[in-house]
């Protein structure tokens, strides 16, 4: 299907959009043509808000805190790895 819709009729013309975005977002013009000339008429802003839903944001967070598990388990991994044995002794060279 379309996503815009332009009807026309003699007395009434109508644009339709039927699967609505964040990016159509804008100003939206009425013109007609004389002869010669492109008439302006009845400009509309449209300004569309985005929407987002509690599971996508619950999702979203979900990764965020996995992402940042994983990254802390590396981390502390790192540590430990590269830590100094405290049992070892030195050896005095003379």
């Amino acid at each position: 299907t379309e996503r815009l819709v332009m009807s026309v009729q003699p007395e009434n013309t109508s644009l339709t959009i039927t699967a609505l975005n964040v990016s159509d977002t804008g100003l939206y013009y009425c013109s007609f043509m004389e002869p010669g000339q492109v008439i302006f008429r009845n400009s509309t802003y449209l300004h569309v808000k985005g929407c987002f839903s509690a599971t996508l944001i619950f999702v979203l967070n979900a990764v965020f805190g996995l992402v940042v598990v994983i990254l802390l388990s590396v981390l502390i991994f790192i540590l430990l790895k590269h830590r100094p044995c405290g049992g070892t002794e030195t050896e005095d060279h003379e």
